[in-house]
């Protein structure tokens, strides 16, 4: 399947919307660029891995974001 593909090219995460955003600015002409904090997987524990790791990622982002000035 599609994961195999991406595993067989070292693609180990995809994030459908922001690929979405990529070809909208893309469109438009727009630079784009993106910051990820990975907080989840899609398995059986995908919501509670999401609620457990969320504010810590904001953390992180907010931080991240503070020193990039």
């Amino acid at each position: 399947g599609i994961g195999r593909a991406y595993l067989s090219k070292n693609i180990h995460l995809e994030n459908m919307e922001y690929y979405a955003v990529l070809k909208v600015a893309k469109s438009f002409d727009i630079p784009a660029a993106g910051i990820f904090i990975v907080i989840n997987y899609c398995d059986e524990n995908a919501h509670k891995d999401f609620i457990d790791n969320h504010k810590e990622a904001m953390r992180r982002l907010t931080k991240y974001m503070k020193e990039s000035k």
